[in-house]
């Protein structure tokens, strides 16, 4: 870690960008609809009105196939197949681009990228990026982790890489399997590879595992650390697991590893809680909130609140422990299967960063969700408007929860939201208020119309809020998740 989690979001403020942008890795597959969803949150959230998007499609050998300004609308669904032809096209990028006059602040945008193959569907936000001008172009080291991985037989988890305008004289990529419940590496892979300039390369991991190394891990609950070396570049990676079976990519975004003995750390102080974590879940759905054992060292005695959805949480004596990171850790998940909350509390010095992934499933899903999120420490800065999108494609049912809880619960007051859900077509408006220290859950199925996605936004009279949305379908069991924006 260069920076302390308090320091990253002082120097935010300072940020000046004319351009944000994020890269998006095309795959093989011909069955696959890939989409890129996001809104014109820059006019509603900072009235800018000159606001130019590029579309820019690459091949994995970095030749830019099409190049498309889009024309931005108040919600926006892109069907990248229809810049590129799948017969002569194996795998690319794609990167939409953010240009403004104004200073648009953040270099990254708010924006989803869908993929659907036959009855499944996964969605990622923007993740990684190709660096502004104004940006230091070094080699990077990037060390990243925190997501699923599934070696079952049909699933191979994957790596997707994306390089900058300039690449190593010498490229490398390399992966550890390692035992969730020790924290203790079962085995080590390295590949070396030619990056090319604006490329893109995806590593399919059983692909470089031998029978006796699949033996090794077989029946035991595994995560992957993965090391690389890119210039010019973001490097949050698209990860995920690929299906066989259907052809699809169950997707999301890794997560830095963090040095077990980084001191990034909140201090405890009377009466405040250092940090949290809020678990919810709404039937017919069930969720395993896990963390993985790759943050900065630490044993945390974790308080516990529970209650149904809606209502204010209670003290409940259970008592979790968590070890965090570096000898003695392990990962840690905590499951819900009915409706209900619960709020994982820690009132002691406590790591600013600690990695947390929401799966979310269905009973006939072929994947849960991997909504990569964290514990909320004390020094996240205060927010009163989110926004996001829904699946509106036949059958699906959409969730938005909202959780109203602080790191001072006697001061945790009660908050009003309105709330706007739209497409092309249709704009509706609703209000409600969530109670402190609670989650509430809000049904938006009734918006399946026309359009395949649908945007939203939330503003708030208090800035206690988080909130996160699930779509799903519950005949095939198809879902997909995310945080807001």
């Amino acid at each position: 870690m260069k920076n302390s989690l308090k320091k990253d979001f002082n120097r935010r403020l300072a940020w000046h960008n004319n351009r944000s942008s994020a890269v998006f890795p095309i795959f093989s597959s011909k069955k696959t609809r890939f989409y890129i969803v996001f809104q014109n949150y820059w006019r509603w959230k900072n009235n800018f009105k000159h606001i130019f998007v590029i579309l820019r499609i690459r091949n994995k050998s970095g030749e830019t196939i099409s190049t498309t300004n889009i024309k931005i609308k108040d919600h926006n669904e892109i069907l990248v197949n229809d810049f590129f032809d799948n017969t002569n096209f194996s795998e690319g990028t794609a990167e939409i681009e953010i240009l403004s006059e104004s200073n648009l602040g953040f270099p990254f945008p708010a924006i989803l990228a869908f993929y659907k193959t036959g009855k499944e569907i996964s969605v990622v936000h923007s993740a990684g990026r190709l660096l502004n001008s104004n940006e230091k172009f070094d080699v990077n080291y990037w060390k990243e982790s925190n997501f699923l991985v599934d070696f079952s037989d049909n699933f191979s988890p994957f790596v997707s890489l994306f390089f900058g305008q300039l690449v190593p004289k010498s490229s490398f990529f390399k992966f550890s399997v390692v035992n969730f419940e020790n924290n203790k590496t079962i085995l080590k892979k390295s590949i070396q590879f030619s990056a090319l300039p604006f490329g893109a390369k995806t590593f399919y991991l059983k692909k470089y595992l031998l029978k006796k190394d699949l033996k090794k891990i077989k029946s035991k609950k595994v995560f992957i650390i993965f090391e690389t070396n890119i210039e010019g570049v973001f490097g949050r990676f698209v990860v995920g697991n690929f299906h066989s079976k259907s052809s699809h990519h169950f997707v999301t975004h890794s997560f830095q590893y963090i040095n077990h003995e980084d001191e990034d750390s909140i201090c405890s102080e009377k009466g405040k809680i250092s940090t949290f974590l809020p678990i919810f879940n709404q039937r017919p759905l069930k969720v395993c909130a896990t963390s993985y054992p790759t943050n900065a060292k630490s044993k945390l005695n974790l308080k516990t609140y529970c209650g149904k959805l809606d209502e204010v949480l209670q003290k409940k004596e259970e008592k979790i422990s968590l070890i965090t990171g570096g000898i003695g850790a392990k990962g840690f998940n905590y499951i819900i299967s009915e409706d209900k909350t619960v709020k994982l509390v820690s009132i002691q010095n406590s790591p600013s960063r600690i990695n947390v992934n929401y799966n979310f499933s269905l009973k006939n899903s072929t994947h849960p969700s991997d909504l990569a999120t964290g514990f909320k420490s004390r020094i996240y800065p205060p927010k009163k408007s989110f926004w996001g999108s829904g699946v509106a494609l036949n059958n699906f049912e959409t969730k938005l929860f909202f959780r109203n809880m602080s790191h001072n619960p006697k001061k945790t007051n009660k908050i009003k939201c309105k709330i706007l859900i739209w497409n092309s077509n249709k704009k509706v408006s609703k209000s409600l208020t969530v109670k402190p220290e609670s989650c509430k859950v809000i049904d938006l199925s009734f918006f399946n119309e026309k359009d395949s996605f649908f945007s939203w936004k939330v503003i708030a009279d208090e800035n206690n809020l988080d909130v996160f949305w699930v779509s799903y379908n519950k005949k095939s069991g198809a879902l997909c998740a995310e945080h807001s924006f």
